[in-house]
């Protein structure tokens, strides 16, 4: 054939031939799949022009079997992806008619008592968790398109983090949690100031919810280069190999006999 002619042609001119492979047609109408390779053998009087073929029809059988059940996937993913931009946009219009009529009635409605008035902030404090959800999940779904665009600016990462800490302190005393703080005054660099919000908030909640009472939570930062690395240490039992693999798929979730460690990964 013309594969068997080139390979002979690139052996004769020095070089050495890529293994090939060939979809071939038995008489009775099957496919065959093999690999073939070919090389010079030189012996004492005569040199020989060697073709090694191998059945690979198993193979390319499973890799047939295999794209298909990805494409399946790939397909599944997308109607789970359009699903959740779909069903969190259409969210966004009841709450905020919700949150509207709570602000109404607090306007117009002058005798309200003080436990009405607690029920209402507490349907607006509602509303606005709701918000927060829906919104990570409309950023999941265009994480997962790509569509989602990073808009970064310079900012003091130092002053970022320390109001985090602020934000969890109270909930840090509660499991009598002390946050020590061994990071630089001025941490000035480029990212995306909501999005890191949410990583060291997530970081904190966790290290204090997954940490023993009467422990210490370590927050450092450090320059290495041109990148900048913080790092939080609590006295939680850590991770297997396994487990560091887990928590970083989307709603990675560890079992830990009566307790759980949840991860919202968008990235």
């Amino acid at each position: 054939s013309a594969i068997v002619f080139n390979s002979l042609i690139k052996l004769i001119k020095g070089e050495i031939p890529e293994p090939q492979e060939l979809k071939l047609h038995r008489k009775d109408g099957s496919v065959i799949w093999v690999s073939m390779i070919a090389s010079i053998v030189r012996l004492k009087k005569e040199t020989l022009f060697q073709v090694i073929t191998q059945d690979i029809s198993k193979i390319k059988n499973a890799e047939k079997i295999l794209k298909e059940q990805n494409k399946e996937l790939q397909e599944v993913s997308n109607l789970k992806t359009e699903f959740l931009s779909r069903a969190s946009h259409e969210l966004k219009t009841p709450l905020a008619i919700i949150n509207g009529y709570a602000d109404l009635i607090k306007l117009k409605d002058k005798k309200l008592n003080q436990d009405q008035l607690k029920m209402i902030e507490g349907i607006q404090k509602g509303c606005v968790r709701l918000e927060g959800i829906i919104h990570k999940l409309i950023e999941s779904s265009k994480l997962e398109t790509s569509k989602i665009e990073l808009h970064t600016k310079e900012e003091d990462l130092s002053l970022l983090i320390k109001l985090c800490v602020n934000e969890v302190k109270s909930l840090a005393k509660t499991r009598e949690i002390d946050i020590n703080l061994d990071i630089a005054n001025l941490i000035l660099t480029k990212f995306n100031k909501d999005q890191i919000y949410e990583v060291i908030s997530n970081l904190l909640s966790n290290a204090i919810k997954y940490s023993p009472h009467n422990t210490i939570i370590n927050i450092k930062s450090e320059v290495n280069g041109t990148s900048i690395i913080i790092s939080i240490k609590d006295s939680g039992i850590g991770f297997t190999e396994d487990e560091k693999i887990t928590i970083f798929n989307k709603f990675g979730k560890i079992a830990r006999e009566s307790s759980g460690f949840d991860v919202f990964s968008e990235g």
